[in-house]
C-alpha cells in the first residue's frame, strides 16, 4: 500500500490565505499601534511600518499555517469554533 502525500493549496487558496491574513494583520497592527505606540511615537511612517510588518507577518502565518494559524489566534479569545465542534442548538 502506497501512501500519497496530500497536495498543498492551489494558487487561488494561497491568494485567499494571503489576502485574508494581510487584512486581519493590518487591523491587528493598527490596534497594536493605537494601544501601545501612539502615546510615544507620533511619526506616521513608524505607524505604517508597524502596520505593514504585522500584516505581512499575519499573511505569512495564514499561508503557512492555514487553519492552525486562525485557531491559534482566535481560539484563545473564544471567538473561533469549527462548525462540527459547536454544541447542538435548539431543534437539532
Amino acid at each position: 500500500m502506497t501512501v500519497k502525500p496530500v497536495p498543498g493549496p492551489d494558487g487561488l487558496e494561497k491568494g485567499i490565505r494571503i489576502g485574508c491574513g494581510g487584512i486581519v494583520g493590518a487591523f491587528v497592527g493598527l490596534a497594536l499601534y493605537a494601544r501601545f505606540f501612539f502615546r510615544w511615537v507620533r511619526d506616521p511612517w513608524i505607524a505604517v511600518a508597524i502596520i505593514l510588518f504585522v500584516a505581512a507577518l499575519c499573511a505569512w502565518g495564514a499561508l503557512r499555517g492555514g487553519d492552525r494559524f486562525w485557531q491559534a489566534g482566535f481560539a484563545s479569545r473564544g471567538t473561533y469554533r469549527k462548525p462540527w465542534n459547536r454544541p447542538p442548538g435548539p431543534g437539532s
